[in-house]
């Protein structure tokens, strides 16, 4: 019984000991070095990562490169366009958010053989240089019926093909504009009129980090680590089309200006009987939790496909990107819209590899 005390004096002597040592000056003062070392460096490789960042975006501008199409007038800006084909009814491709004129090289190509196509890179975008106004929705609109109606490019109303919010701005289009266009095609298209509030903000969170990413220089980074066997020219072009802190800051602006506008609700046969057909992704990874999020996006699609009394629903089991995943299906379907416009049967035309 004489233990127990003995035992309890020399826990606690042991507990005081350890509170001493906690309290030391001289640990808190090892803890504040270690904190400002850390902060410190922190800070000096944020600077070293701007200014490599600033100087692979000078070297790019020094390198000479030019883009591969031509610089279209848009109103106060320009536009870089592609244009390939010569056949009417004409086919405008609309990227999604942040794309450029490059996501639809494969469909392109295939489709230029019987129609003219033309594919564009938007304000900040690819080699579009940037525009100071507001990247809302009704600005990419007035560019794009700058583009339809007043460039040349287009002798008769074109068929617009639109991906993701490229299909939120086609379908905006044409209720804006119905006598300039003679189809649409949309690839899981966003519903504008319908973004849930835990989207906007997992969206907004995705815009700043990346912002800060490819201000550092480690989007860029990265890129090139992906891709270390591409010549010194492709690894400035690549950063500049895809990971440049202009692209990130250009991005943002588009989906802050696109979250931000007035959306047009779907109306039953509001857009008449325009040609009309609504592909929708069925394989989306979308994050744990947001299955009700993905049905009540799913319906809005659907909601999209009944605005035309010649709206078609079709299921495509991809991904997001289905004229990635799918190109043969996109190009089918582009195709048969061609075959509407022109009032030629799906045979004469349709030829699906």
């Amino acid at each position: 019984m004489d233990s127990i005390p003995i035992l309890s004096q020399k826990t606690g002597a042991a507990s005081s000991r350890s509170e001493v040592i906690i309290k030391s000056p001289n640990l808190r003062r090892w803890i504040l070095r270690i904190t400002f070392v850390a902060v410190g460096a922190a800070l000096i490789a944020s600077w070293f990562g701007v200014r490599w960042e600033k100087s692979e975006q000078a070297a790019f501008l020094e390198s000479g490169q030019t883009p591969p199409g031509e610089m279209v007038s848009a109103g106060e800006h320009e536009l870089h366009v592609v244009a390939e084909g010569t056949d009417e009814p004409g086919v405008l491709f609309i990227s999604g958010m942040g794309d450029n004129y490059k996501t639809w090289d494969d469909v392109q190509d295939r489709i230029a053989s019987v129609a003219l196509t033309v594919s564009y890179d938007r304000p900040g975008l690819g080699w579009s240089p940037p525009s100071e106004d507001d990247l809302t929705l009704d600005a990419a609109v007035e560019d794009m019926y700058l583009l339809v109606s007043g460039s040349g490019l287009f002798a008769e109303p074109p068929i617009l093909v639109g991906h993701s919010l490229g299909g939120a701005f086609a379908r905006r289009f044409a209720h804006r504009y119905p006598d300039a266009v003679s189809g649409l095609v949309l690839l899981d298209p966003t519903p504008t009129f319908y973004l849930p509030t835990a989207m906007r903000v997992i969206m907004g969170t995705m815009m700043q980090f990346n912002s800060l990413s490819s201000a550092l220089g480690i989007a860029r980074h990265s890129l090139y680590s992906r891709n270390p066997d591409a010549s010194r020219d492709r690894q400035l072009l690549w950063g500049h089309l895809y990971a440049s802190s202009t692209h990130a800051r250009e991005v943002r602006r588009e989906y802050q200006g696109a979250a931000g506008s007035e959306p047009i609700l779907p109306q039953k046969d509001g857009l008449g009987g325009l040609p009309l057909a609504v592909l929708f992704a069925t394989s989306v990874d979308y994050p744990p939790g947001f299955s009700s999020i993905a049905q009540v996006m799913d319906e809005a699609r659907r909601r999209m496909a009944e605005e035309s009394t010649q709206g078609r629903l079709v299921e495509a089991d991809t991904g997001h990107y289905i004229h990635y995943d799918d190109t043969d299906l996109v190009v089918e379907e582009v195709l048969k819209m061609i075959d509407v416009v022109v009032g030629a049967t799906s045979e004469t035309v349709v030829q699906r590899p």
